[in-house]
């Protein structure tokens, strides 16, 4: 069999349009999770943990009761 001829500025072009359409998804799952936690009960910079980082505030629900 022949070696098959790939030009570098098609090989280039593919990648970006992977990459592109991984980005697209990517997004757009982004958006859809966070549409669909607008209900959940989740600790906010603005809500109940006050002066707490969210990744504490998290932390704090899962243990359950303060550090």
């Amino acid at each position: 069999m022949a070696p098959i001829d790939i030009h570098a500025d098609v090989l280039l072009a593919a990648f970006g349009a992977y990459a592109a359409i991984v980005l697209m998804l990517t997004v757009w799952n982004a958006r859809q999770a966070r549409h669909a936690s607008r209900g959940l009960d989740e600790a906010r910079p603005s809500g109940h943990v006050l002066h707490e980082r969210r990744s504490q505030a998290l932390l704090g629900q899962i243990f359950g009761g303060d550090r």
